[in-house]
């Protein structure tokens, strides 16, 4: 798998759960439930199910317990300063508007991977990103 899905997985996590202690198994968690769709439908791209998945475990992820915490092994974190700004922004937009952010914003993923992942046209990637650069900017 390469690095850049993995770190742009941390990332989502990294930025959008609660607890810090869960972002390394909610990541692990939903890359291998990328894995085996992949595999399962011989699909060639992982990006996009990378993104449907890590989003699933975000919804869900109140509801369930995933393991231990794990040394996340990154490099180059956003400052404590931004996450926390990022949480605060986070209670401003809906759900929605904010994962498209993240994976747009701070993970980096490909807009048309972001767009397949969840299920969405670009446009509306767009659109749910740039509402919460306007909240952002409202602060």
């Amino acid at each position: 798998m390469d690095d850049s899905i993995i770190r742009s997985c941390l990332l989502f996590f990294l930025v959008t759960l609660d607890d810090e202690n869960r972002v390394y198994s909610c990541c692990e968690s939903a890359l291998s439930s990328a894995r085996k769709a992949q595999h399962k439908k011989e699909l060639p791209r992982l990006q996009p199910l990378v993104v449907e998945e890590a989003t699933k475990v975000f919804y869900d992820s109140p509801r369930k317990t995933f393991g231990a915490r794990r040394p996340l092994g990154l490099t180059s974190l956003p400052s404590e300063e931004l996450r926390s700004d990022l949480k605060k922004l986070s209670q401003k937009v809906s759900k929605e508007q904010f994962v498209s952010f993240v994976w747009n914003e701070i993970s980096r993923m490909p807009l048309s991977d972001i767009a397949e992942g969840l299920k969405v046209s670009e446009g509306t990637v767009e659109y749910r990103t740039q509402e919460v650069l306007k909240a952002w900017a409202q602060e």
